[in-house]
């Protein structure tokens, strides 16, 4: 359902809602959305009424409809709908917990046993790989980058895989515009999160 997801946003976003020459994105009003900037919570919820639907709507439903609807189940369709929600505020609110993730997997890559046993490299590596999933999930610099520069990640940025974006080369690190700088950023972070 991700990938799904990740389809739908993608070709939505870019091919209709970014667009300044169509008369279509200016009677959408996207702009009412990124006129708050992604550093707010409130702002994943700040726009008009076809751009919720075109958004937020009809990235979920499309996917769901493929899958044959996820039945009548009402905790399901609640779960989808409020891990969008909670998504959405985390992606506008500011806040980017890979990092501290990324300090943690680096501390647990270079720790040593003194014992050195296989058990204990085992549980390394099985830690190391749970880190490591939850930073990519949990990595926010996509959508922040979305809203501050506009023409990069239009995948949804929270929880997706970003297929989309890097297969067709509009994902954030992949657009060569202040790459180096943002490449020097990211690590002066992680250096600060340690």
């Amino acid at each position: 359902m991700a990938i799904g997801h990740d389809v739908v946003q993608y070709a939505v976003h870019r091919h209709l809602l970014h667009r300044p020459n169509l008369r279509l994105m200016r009677l959408l009003r996207h702009s009412v959305h990124h006129s708050t900037g992604a550093t707010k919570g409130n702002s994943a919820c700040f726009m008009s009424g076809p751009d919720f639907f075109l958004e937020i709507v009809l990235p979920y439903l499309v996917p769901l409809a493929a899958i044959g609807g996820g039945g009548a189940d009402t905790i399901f369709h609640t779960l989808v709908a409020a891990s969008g929600a909670i998504g959405g505020l985390y992606e506008h609110s500011g806040y980017d917990f890979s990092v501290l993730l990324s300090a943690q997997r680096t501390k647990g890559e270079g720790t040593r046993s003194s014992s050195g046993s296989r058990e204990s490299g085992r549980f390394r590596a099985v830690w190391v790989a749970i880190l490591s999933l939850l930073t990519s999930f949990l990595a926010n610099r996509a959508h922040g980058e979305h809203h501050s520069r506009g023409n990069v990640s239009y995948s949804d940025g929270f929880g997706s895989p970003g297929l989309c974006d890097t297969l067709f080369g509009t994902r954030w690190d992949q657009v060569p515009e202040r790459r180096r700088e943002l490449e020097h950023e990211g690590q002066a972070q992680l250096q600060h999160a340690m």
